[in-house]
């Protein structure tokens, strides 16, 4: 029986890498003491190794990339775990100071808390290397950037909600002191002065009620945009 007919009748690990080989093998007899069988031996090494590269090519420079672009790949996927954790941790931590800038918002705040977040993106970019293994953790620190927007764009909007009613209570105070001038003069000059506090009370309760409209559906806006905003943030 020929060593090829004994490969192929072989089972389970030997037969698996006899296919895997496709059938090349070459027999050494490594005791071999006649020099001439012994170069027929390196020949036929030789003659396998020849018909094998014009077969499959030289080991190229892609190959050894794509198998540094595989070590890489699985180094990164080793590290996912634990990255994933610490990045869970520093989240936290920018989520409860968010907490905090709403409380009591400063620019020296919102700072920090930008800056922390930029750092993370940057972290998560240098480990994740292209492979958006990290994908899920990028979603998790851009909804803290969104949640910071939302929370600075609410502080504008109370501010403005603010000098609002501060400006339309001092349309309600002018009208009030006009109404007030009108009644002194038509004590102080009667029956001109009748006639005089009449138009003054009447263009004050004319400029109150225009002044006082305008500044109500200014106000009435800024507060619906404040409120909406607000139930956003409290979903998160």
């Amino acid at each position: 029986i020929s060593f090829d007919e004994w490969c192929r009748k072989q089972k389970e690990e030997f037969h698996k890498l006899y296919e895997d080989c496709e059938g090349r093998f070459v027999l050494l007899n490594n005791r071999e003491r006649d020099n001439e069988k012994k170069r027929k031996q390196i020949q036929e090494i030789v003659l396998h190794a020849t018909n094998l590269q014009k077969q499959t090519g030289f080991y190229t420079s892609q190959c050894f990339e794509t198998a540094e672009k595989q070590r890489e790949k699985m180094i990164v996927d080793l590290k996912v775990p634990q990255l994933k954790l610490e990045i869970q941790q520093q989240v936290t931590i920018l989520t409860a100071n968010l907490e905090k800038y709403s409380e009591n918002p400063s620019e020296v705040q919102q700072k920090k808390i930008r800056e922390s977040v930029q750092k993370l993106k940057t972290l998560i970019k240098k480990e994740d290397k292209g492979y958006n293994v990290l994908g899920e953790m990028v979603k998790l620190v851009d909804e803290v950037d969104k949640n910071m927007n939302d929370r600075i764009q609410l502080k504008i909007l109370a501010d403005k909600l603010e000098k609002a009613r501060q400006v339309k209570t001092g349309w309600t105070i002018a009208g009030t002191v006009c109404t007030i001038v009108g009644g002194v003069v038509a004590l102080v000059v009667p029956p001109l002065g009748a006639v005089v506090a009449g138009g003054t009370v009447f263009v004050g309760a004319i400029g109150t009620a225009i002044g006082s409209l305008a500044l109500y559906s200014k106000e009435k806006s800024t507060e619906e945009q404040h409120d909406k905003l607000k139930k956003k943030i409290n979903k998160k």
